[in-house]
């Protein structure tokens, strides 16, 4: 079942928003969060709808890992997943 693209829209909206109220650290990876946001639901969009899981994921290291070294690896790994699972989906293995 495909969803509109309104939706979709609507979707990267509030995940950037999402991500953009929840940054507190000062570093230049963090205050593009949104951006990551951005690239997820755009990757969900083109392959599985379960690829958004990686938001909510971004969102709770951030806003759980005091620790800049620690909190941009654990970004990197979600995206990591995300894209993985992305790339296993655009090529029919799921």
């Amino acid at each position: 079942m495909h969803r509109s693209l309104l939706t979709w829209i609507a979707a990267g909206a509030a995940c950037a928003s999402a991500c953009a109220l929840a940054t507190h650290w000062p570093t230049p990876v963090d205050a593009s969060l949104w951006f990551l946001a951005l690239i997820v639901t755009a990757l969900a969009w083109a392959t599985d709808a379960a690829v958004l899981s990686a938001v909510p994921l971004l969102i709770a290291a951030e806003m759980a890992i005091p620790d800049e070294r620690t909190r941009l690896l654990c970004f990197g790994a979600i995206l990591c997943a995300a894209f993985a699972y992305g790339a296993a989906c655009w090529s029919g293995g799921r």
